[in-house]
Parts: structure tokens; C-alpha cells; sequence
């Protein structure tokens, strides 16, 4: 495993669903350097990361550097798709659509990086906002008029945002610090 001051200090750990021991290595690659175990449950099947950054560095990761690794595979709305709706996405909101017409509704995307999911509910009538971790995503979230709040979901005020119709979250259940018994 190739080393970087985000992968210098790892923690072992059980699953964070259902706390077993036991997994199996489905990879020791990832993108950018950023070479961490992936592996399987035996008991349950939940796909984590193990060993994982300590939390601190794990924390600061995602404000400082997250968006440097992988900002440009995040698409941004502004002038990228010329006002127009990306077919893709597109499909993915009328998928929605067929739950709850977007329309008037509320929606929160945890993470949206650079805004392009958000921006596009936005522009089929959902109410959206975006809660993001990396302070880069925010600024260009706010640059693009996207309504954010900047920090990580534990830090989500539910009373001072209110309730929402629709919670998104893509890609982003594995970027969790997730405990699971650490262990040094």
C-alpha cells in the first residue's frame, strides 16, 4: 500500500454495521494515491474501508484536500450544460419523479460537491439545499447561487434547516468515519 500524509496513520476496525470481525479484501487500490483496503463483512455483507485514517486526519481530509483529489470527476452546473438538463441526470430525476413530483418538494443532497445533482432538482422545482464537507465544493456551490451549508452531516441542524421530502446521498455512505471498535 503506497503511503501519503492521508494514509500515514490507519486504524483497524470491525464493521460499523454490525460490529463482526471477520471480512474479506475485495481491493487494496483507489484512486489518486489514496491506496486503503476495501473489504466485505463476512456477516452482514456492508462494504467499508479497513484499515481507515485516524479520525483527525480522516476529519481533515475531507475540508482540505477532498476536492483536490477528486474535483475534476464532479461536474458543476454553471455554464457546463448551457442551462439544459444533462440527459443522464435527467433520467435520474424523473426516477425520483415517479416517487414524488420534485416540484415545490424539499430536497437536501448530502454532498454534492459541485452542485450539478442540486442544481439540476433545482431546476425541476425542488426547494434544494446541499450540506458539504470541502470547503472548495462550498465555495463554488455559493459562487454558483446553490443553497449549502458547509461542514459534515453530524453537524446537520435539523431544527434550523427543517424538514425534507427527499434526502440524497450518491457515493457517499463510504466517505463516513464510521467506528466499528477501532483499534490501533
Amino acid at each position: 500500500m503506497r503511503q501519503s500524509y492521508w494514509t500515514s496513520k490507519l486504524v483497524e476496525r470491525s464493521c460499523p454495521a454490525c460490529g463482526g470481525d471477520r471480512h474479506h479484501l475485495l481491493s487494496h487500490h483507489m484512486q489518486h494515491d489514496l491506496n486503503l483496503n476495501t473489504v466485505i463483512c463476512m456477516a452482514c455483507g456492508f462494504v467499508f474501508t479497513n484499515p481507515i485514517p485516524e479520525k483527525s486526519i480522516y476529519e481533515s481530509f475531507y475540508t482540505d484536500a477532498y476536492a483536490d483529489y477528486y474535483g475534476r470527476i464532479t461536474p458543476r452546473s454553471a455554464g457546463n450544460f448551457r442551462g439544459k438538463i444533462p440527459e443522464y441526470m435527467r433520467q435520474k430525476l424523473n426516477w425520483i419523479s415517479e416517487v414524488r413530483p420534485l416540484s415545490g418538494q424539499r430536497l437536501l443532497e448530502v454532498g454534492p460537491g459541485r452542485g450539478l445533482f442540486l442544481w439540476c432538482a433545482q431546476q425541476m422545482g425542488a426547494e434544494v439545499i446541499g450540506i458539504e464537507p470541502s470547503r472548495a465544493f462550498f465555495d463554488i456551490l455559493q459562487e454558483d447561487n446553490l443553497p449549502c451549508v458547509f461542514g459534515p452531516l453530524e453537524n446537520y441542524d435539523s431544527e434550523a434547516l427543517g424538514h425534507f421530502d427527499f434526502t440524497l446521498m450518491s457515493h457517499v455512505l463510504e466517505h463516513f468515519w464510521l467506528s466499528g471498535n477501532c483499534r490501533d
